[in-house]
């Protein structure tokens, strides 16, 4: 994978914005400063609906998750996770 890692969920928007067609997918934590990552899937729906998007969180979302998306597609990760099966997940999701 080509990766661009952020620690700002806000620069990660404005990058996306300027490069949104050459993403294939978003991997991003719920539990972020300045937006949670629920907001950012939102943004990022709305610039480009069909990109992928897998979420991260340390806590069980999956309930929390389907109440704020009912309708949105996502991958869910538990953390802690390996690289391993972080790989693993992606290939999959991806592969969908």
């Amino acid at each position: 994978f080509a990766v661009c890692g952020f620690t700002d969920p806000l620069q990660a928007l404005e990058f996306f914005k300027h490069n949104s067609g050459k993403i294939n997918l978003v991997l991003s934590d719920i539990r972020m400063p300045q937006i949670n990552g629920y907001e950012l899937v939102r943004k990022i729906k709305i610039l480009q609906p069909k990109v992928k998007v897998m979420l991260m969180s340390a806590f069980e979302i999956n309930e929390e998750f389907s109440r704020v998306f009912p309708s949105v597609e996502t991958g869910l990760i538990s953390k802690p996770v390996s690289m391993k099966n972080l790989i693993r997940y992606i290939e999959n999701y991806l592969a969908k």
